[in-house]
């Protein structure tokens, strides 16, 4: 174990490495919220605009039969059989989820 922390140490201490990493991480998330809200925008999905973050909110009420949980639940449901993955509003604590 001794070896791992060593090696992440001496990673974190490459200012170098850091600098780059951050700047292409950084590069790299900003591409795939571009294209997400992009996809979003042509399917005309409402969603709220990130300032900083590795999500994107997106309102899928109109595709709901009726506003309850379990619709919520069904909707993610047909998403993860298309191997589409996201997290439904039921995840997120109360008073979390944006509110269009």
């Amino acid at each position: 174990m001794l070896g791992a922390q060593a090696s992440v140490t001496a990673l974190l201490n490459d200012t170098a490495f850091v600098t780059a990493f951050l700047a292409e991480n950084r590069r790299r998330m900003a591409a795939a919220y571009s294209g997400l809200a992009a996809a979003a925008d042509a399917a005309e999905i409402p969603y709220t605009p990130a300032a900083a973050a590795m999500f994107l909110w997106i309102d899928l009420r109109r595709e709901l039969r009726a506003p309850e949980w379990s619709e919520e639940r069904a909707l993610w449901q047909q998403l993860v059989d298309c191997g589409v993955i996201l997290t439904p509003g039921a995840a997120a604590p109360p008073g979390l989820a944006p509110r269009a």
